[in-house]
């Protein structure tokens, strides 16, 4: 008879220590180049290098610079994913110029937000 009660004991034991789904958060970065000329984008994270889905932007364009994931007690704001992003203009004669450099969220505009994704936008002048 006490084999059922084991067995159940078991049972609870196993449900009560079944973690709950950790709250995951999803953030795209966009750069808006509103300027006349190419942009080029350098970004270091916390752990080094971080691979841009792109590292230019043309003229008058907008384009999905990074897609970032953030577990429960994170943000997904910059300053949570990158240690240092400089963005220069290249102008016309190719010289190189640093429009914007920093890790300052309050730099980034949230555009948008669905259930499982934050849009955020940066915008060069």
């Amino acid at each position: 008879m006490t084999r059922p009660l084991v067995l159940s004991a078991g049972i609870l034991l196993a449900a009560s220590c079944h973690k709950p789904k950790e709250p995951i958060s999803r953030g795209a970065y966009h750069v808006e180049n509103r300027t006349s000329d190419v942009l080029r984008i350098d970004a270091t994270g916390h752990h080094g290098d971080v691979d841009l889905l792109t590292d230019s932007i043309q003229s008058e364009a907008n384009a999905l610079i990074m897609i970032v994931t953030e577990g429960s007690g994170g943000h997904i704001m910059p300053s949570n994913f990158l240690r240092e992003l400089m963005i220069s203009s290249i102008d016309s004669t190719g010289a190189s110029i640093l429009v914007y450099s920093g890790v300052r969220d309050a730099d980034w505009q949230r555009t948008g937000q669905s259930q499982d994704r934050t849009d955020l936008l940066l915008v060069i002048e």
